[in-house]
């Protein structure tokens, strides 16, 4: 990310924003509310697209204008608040718009595949296993806020975002979820975490970026 900045109707919620994210690396973002830190991560998934600046994504620079765009290059964003279609179920909602075909040119599901891979990320993220076809707008809304964290990690991700996620879920469950970060970023997996917790911070990441009133204040390794 080099000099990137964003601006709304005359008002700068980012401005001259530079960083880099390595292969592997987890990366904390963290200020005080109205800081530009959901607006960075919305730049970097195509929410939104930047007013001046560049972002860079495995060496070559990359200008998306749709989040699906950003998706093919195997960058995830997932929000505060779980965006998930809860009129299909839990199967559908995590494989949707990437569903595994027995025939790709004639879209025939192999659901049987689809299935057993969303029975394991259940058992990962420590869910009953009779979720898998519920509807979920009967599930509870940590429920629903893993559900859409068992999608991005379903993605052949490179690049997770998750914007103040964890606090919508319980103590066991940000557990289960601050390890399965570790066991991806172990295999690659770069990630940035927007949190106002710094315990999880300090407990999870190699490096922590401070905003403040939309600028960067501070690039800190963690254990520093």
């Amino acid at each position: 990310v080099q000099s990137l900045a964003k601006t709304f109707n005359n008002l700068t919620v980012l401005d001259s924003i530079t960083f880099e994210l390595q292969r592997g690396e987890i990366l904390g973002l963290v200020g005080r509310r109205g800081t530009g830190k959901s607006s960075l991560l919305h730049l970097l998934g195509g929410h939104t697209q930047p007013s001046q600046g560049t972002i860079s994504f495995r060496g070559q620079p990359v200008h998306f204008t749709a989040p699906h765009q950003a998706r093919r290059e195997g960058i995830e964003l997932v929000n505060q608040f779980a965006q998930l279609v809860v009129h299909l179920d839990v199967i559908q909602n995590i494989f949707l718009g990437h569903e595994i075909a027995r025939f790709p040119s004639v879209g025939l599901p192999k659901w049987e595949e689809m299935v057993q891979i969303t029975s394991e990320l259940l058992q990962k993220f420590d869910l009953p296993l009779d979720l898998i076809n519920k509807p979920v707008a009967s599930l509870s809304n940590e429920q629903r806020n893993l559900i859409a964290l068992m999608r991005a990690f379903c993605l052949p991700a490179r690049l997770l975002l998750m914007d103040d996620v964890l606090p919508n879920l319980g103590y066991h469950h940000q557990t289960t979820v601050l390890k399965r970060i570790r066991e991806q970023a172990q295999q690659g997996l770069g990630v940035i975490i927007c949190s106002d917790n710094l315990k999880h911070l300090f407990n999870i990441t190699d490096r922590i970026l401070v905003l403040y009133e939309g600028r960067l204040v501070a690039d800190k390794i963690t254990s520093e």
